[in-house]
């Protein structure tokens, strides 16, 4: 395959990507918290083309000379350029460093749920077995206590940790999603990845079934929808992708997010896959929710299972002051930040109300700054609606009632400042997003090329 051709479906992936972004926040918009927690914020990309435009800019710059075929290595180095701008342009869009990013913190996580500190140990110093050379002395961690941290230092965590193996866990809307997301942009910033070294992937683990797909071959089929350039046969191999080849290579960090959304019977089965298909040595990093974690690894009537050789975190609730700071900040000036004083003197209360015990999370706090604060060069006056309605006790009596009244309400928030002349007005987003929603019908897997079967223009 040809240098030219390779960046040229690489650039075309990068449109793909835009558009597929566009179409996940469109479903993920209009579901529950409880079933869409870490996805609902990549709606941010939604507000604007700018997204659509890098990607189009990209595919139509001059197309490089023909080339000799490249190697895997240059393959590999393809690949972590088109991920690094892939995931660099999600940051920008879903505005996570906008004002800054929210400061989120974790622990170690619960003993039960990861691997014996000892044994990782063991396994990564076992010689002869496939795992890298020990690196000098002091660059490991010396225990699961030296995992703790928080705000940027995910990727230090996992060079402390021996295998490189990583569990994080935390409750809806922790923020598991963002880190990852964070921990890809790290893992590629300048300097950190050696060429031809293996590139992070972070790939959603809802569409595979693990009783009917094996790891590696979910792991292709992602990665040739994603970045089409990978589909091509390598030279000399009777036809396999550079996906597969990669893969084979252990050129590939997996980032596996959301254990939480493979059917429940499946989850400890899907622990069991990984295991299988893992090479010795292979770095991994896997994201779920705590509970849906446990329940995979200690089922009520089947064999305990555990991810071989991983170390694990878990996310903490933010700070009240934390919370404070965030909102105030990115309330665009002492007037609108005024605004939040009734809220915020609930943070500390005791027994916590119920906005409080919502607003512990990364995803409702950036959900209460959409709705509430204005958006740079927006008149406040448009805000319209005042945090203190949060405290309505009537209207907002659980934390429950308080999150799905910041989820209804993000939509019209994000749409809010569409002009008179604008195509995009708020009930045609909700009503296309409903749309979309209908046509899943539950499936986890959107196929965009036949929703034209299904559209009914009124």
């Amino acid at each position: 395959m040809g240098g030219s051709q390779i960046r040229r479906t690489a650039r075309a992936t990068l449109l793909l990507l835009a558009l597929a972004a566009v179409v996940t926040a469109a479903v993920a918009a209009k579901l529950r918290p409880d079933s869409a927690a870490d996805w609902v914020g990549v709606v941010s990309g939604t507000l604007g083309p700018p997204g659509l435009y890098l990607a189009w800019a990209s595919y139509r710059d001059d197309r490089a000379a023909e080339v000799p075929t490249l190697t895997l290595a240059e393959v590999a180095d393809q690949l972590a350029a088109v991920v690094r701008n892939q995931w660099a342009a999600e940051v920008e869009l879903r505005r996570l460093n906008d004002p800054y990013a929210l400061p989120v913190r974790w622990e170690a996580a619960p003993a039960d749920l990861v691997e014996d500190w000892a044994t990782i140990e063991r396994l990564a110093t076992s010689g002869g077995a496939g795992w890298p050379s020990p690196p000098p002395a002091g660059a490991w961690g010396s225990g699961p206590q030296d995992l703790a941290g928080g705000d940027g230092e995910l990727v230090n965590v996992l060079g402390r940790i021996p295998t490189g193996r990583l569990v994080v866990l935390g409750e809806p809307g922790a923020g598991k999603t963002i880190l990852l997301v964070r921990l890809v942009v790290d893992l590629l910033a300048e300097g950190r990845r050696e060429p031809g070294g293996p590139v992070p992937v972070l790939l959603p683990l809802t569409s595979w079934d693990p009783t009917q797909q094996r790891l590696d071959d979910w792991v292709e089929s992602r990665l040739v929808t994603d970045y089409p350039f990978l589909a091509e046969a390598a030279p000399d191999t009777e036809g396999k992708t550079w996906a597969r080849r990669l893969w084979e290579a252990g050129l590939l960090l997996l980032l596996l997010d959301g254990l939480d959304e493979v059917h429940d019977p499946a989850r400890g089965i899907a622990v069991a896959r990984i295991n299988e298909a893992a090479s010795v040595g292979q770095r991994l990093v896997l994201a779920s929710r705590t509970n849906s974690y446990r329940s995979a690894l200690h089922p009520p009537d089947g064999v305990e299972v555990r991810l071989t050789g991983a170390a694990g975190i878990e996310l903490l609730s933010l700070e009240a002051d934390d919370v404070a700071d965030y909102l105030q900040v990115s309330a665009g000036g002492p007037a609108s930040a005024a605004r939040w004083r009734q809220v915020l003197a609930a943070l500390t209360q005791t027994p916590a109300p119920p906005v409080t015990q919502a607003l512990t999370t990364p995803l409702m706090a950036s959900l209460a700054r959409t709705i509430y604060n204005p958006r740079p060069g927006e008149p406040a006056a448009r805000v319209g609606r005042s945090p203190s309605e949060l405290l309505d006790l009537v209207r907002f009596p659980t934390r429950t009632t308080v999150e799905q009244h910041l989820c209804d309400g993000y939509i019209p928030a994000a749409y809010r400042d569409a002009s008179e002349t604008s195509r995009w007005k708020v009930a045609d987003a909700e009503r296309w997003l409903v749309f979309l929603a209908r046509h899943l019908d539950g499936s986890p897997n959107f196929a965009w090329w036949n929703v034209s079967r299904d559209i009914s223009i009124r």
